[in-house]
């Protein structure tokens, strides 16, 4: 009798729920995340622990989608969570299992792991660095959007399917292995600070907004097994200069690429005009060592104060700077470690009088490895 009351009671709550067009937020009890799945929380150091065998629970939701939505069992004490560790044996993170644990610095991936699905790390901004394992297969759309503190990703070699970085600001370039099969669209999406982006042989479409709004993209590797590049992949690349396809001229002809028809959307009114304007290099790889174009600052009384860079070099290398007076002459120079694979940042003062400035990429013998970056906007 007391069991038909309650439910009862519980059907009366969810009928006036339906009708009222509000939701209910339900949270599981125990330490279940799966069917044989656990999870524990250190309290002293805020640890989260995974541990079982297969997939974690993939319904969670942290969106009034439906009338009735499951939040991960560890949704009210995600600002606790300064670390998490999937253990051995866990095959699947289920969907928004961690997301807006905005507190989480490390995250600790077992080599069991087949896929991590659809904004499991969403909005874990304070997440700076991860390792995937070799096994992983899926990155699912939306997976780590909006990690904005997110800036260096290393994709394994056997994986098939990525997408979901969307907003991640901090990354600098991405590259993407042969053999990757699906780029999701808005994989890439608003990475403001994204300059480079490799995509290895395997992907056949480039789908929409897939680097849409990446506003300091420089420069891009497109493979020759490239198909078709869908409306907005580009849009709002201002900045891309540079286009290294791996095929001929007339491969890239027959490429499907979506131009501009004029229509005004919240991504501009140039789809992938980007492309139509780029610097174009066939059947040529992305280059080992380059610099961008950099940028001259002044003081509050319009005195040239600082310039800054952007340089990369794939092997050891040192960078130079030297600025010049008006008559050619060398003011001063200076010398920048460069960590090899890495975007480095080059900043240097500009002592009186400097007229020019150059950067040199230098190897061990001190000989440059690629053309002087000598051009700089002025602000």
């Amino acid at each position: 009798m007391k069991r038909m009351i309650i439910r009862f009671l519980l059907l009366s709550v969810l009928l006036t729920i339906a009708l009222s067009g509000s939701a209910l937020a339900m949270i599981e009890s125990g330490n279940t995340c799966g069917e044989h799945v656990t999870w524990a929380l250190d309290e002293e150091n805020g640890v989260l622990t995974v541990t079982g065998e297969g997939p974690m629970k993939n319904d969670y939701t942290t969106n009034e989608y439906n009338r009735i939505f499951y939040l991960p069992p560890w949704w009210y004490r995600r600002d606790e969570i300064r670390s998490v560790v999937i253990e051995e044996g866990v095959t699947d993170i289920g969907q928004n299992a961690f997301s807006g644990c905005d507190r989480m610095t490390s995250v600790q991936l077992p080599d069991s792991l087949v896929t991590i699905q659809s904004g499991a790390f969403d909005s874990c901004k304070a997440l700076t660095e991860i390792r995937f394992p070799d096994g992983l297969q899926v990155i699912a759309s939306g997976a780590f959007n909006n990690c904005t503190g997110l800036k260096e990703v290393t994709f394994p070699a056997g994986i098939r399917e990525i997408g979901g970085f969307k907003d991640c600001d901090s990354l600098r370039s991405v590259t993407i292995p042969d053999g990757v099969e699906y780029l999701s669209a808005s994989a890439f999406e608003s990475c403001n600070d994204l300059m480079t982006a490799e995509i290895g042989a395997g992907v056949t479409v480039l789908k929409g907004r897939a680097f849409a709004k990446c506003r300091n993209l420089k420069f891009i590797n497109l493979p020759d097994t490239i198909e078709e590049i869908e409306s907005f992949a580009f849009s709002g690349c201002n900045d891309l200069d540079d286009v290294y396809y791996a095929g001929t001229e007339e491969q890239w002809r027959a490429v499907d690429v979506s131009y501009s028809s004029r229509l005004i959307t919240e991504f501009g009114d140039d789809v992938n005009d980007a492309l139509r304007y780029a610097d174009y290099h066939f059947e040529t790889p992305a280059p080992e060592t380059w610099t961008t174009t950099g940028t001259w600052f002044t003081d509050d009384e319009g005195e040239w104060e600082h310039a800054m860079t952007y340089v990369c070099a794939k092997v050891p290398a040192l960078a130079c700077s030297a600025v010049y007076d008006e008559d050619g002459c060398c003011l001063e120079i200076r010398l920048h470690e460069l960590t090899p694979g890495e975007i480095t940042e080059i900043a240097f003062d500009l002592p009186k009088d400097a007229w020019d400035a150059k950067v040199f990429v230098l190897d061990g013998s001190m000989t440059p490895l690629c053309d002087c970056n000598s051009s700089w906007y002025w602000e």
